[in-house]
């Protein structure tokens, strides 16, 4: 079985791999470079980025997981980061089941914490991981996501859970399979 967590970001995307059969993990990055801000530009930047995301991504997996935009978030380019997320969706529903997790629910699963800063969260993942590369913050979150996704796909990693993390893990938007 595999997983995919992916932070999807307009500059530096990280994704976790983790093959649960095999017990390996594998993470990587996706980057792009800024471009105009007119909409053709935007247009052909988030294509682009997510042509990266998705050749770097295997062609099939059991589930990805997502970090989903956070609602009603004011920075930055919050509007080119949706439209990312909607372009990474629809192509990795054609592969696979996709499960959201919106930002505090990640940051929760990985430390207890909601507002748990990225450093925290890059330390949790490498005491949890220790020997997988893990860059940046944007790699660490790929790995919470598919740490959270081998749970739901009933081979957890990571031990016992507090109850925020179950909290945290409940509130994510898990796929409905058929069958």
């Amino acid at each position: 079985m595999i997983v995919v967590g992916i932070d999807p970001s307009l500059l530096c995307t990280g994704i976790a791999v983790i093959d649960l059969d095999r017990r390996a993990v594998k993470t990587t990055r996706a980057q792009s470079a800024a471009m105009g801000k007119d909409i053709a530009s935007v247009r052909r930047r988030l294509r682009i980025q997510a042509r990266r995301i998705l050749d770097a991504v295997p062609s099939k997996a059991d589930l990805f997981v997502l970090e989903a935009p956070t609602p009603k978030s004011q920075l930055g380019s919050h509007n080119d980061r949706v439209g990312l997320y909607w372009f990474l969706v629809d192509q990795l529903l054609v592969r696979g089941a996709v499960g959201a997790v919106l930002p505090p629910h990640r940051a929760m699963y990985a430390t207890g914490n909601g507002a748990a800063k990225k450093p925290q969260v890059v330390a949790a993942m490498k005491e949890r991981f220790p020997g997988v590369a893990i860059p940046d913050d944007n790699v660490a979150d790929a790995l919470v996501l598919a740490s959270m996704g081998a749970r739901w796909l009933g081979h957890p990693l990571d031990g016992v859970l507090s109850e925020k993390q179950k909290t945290a893990y409940d509130k994510a938007s898990w796929p409905v399979l058929k069958g």
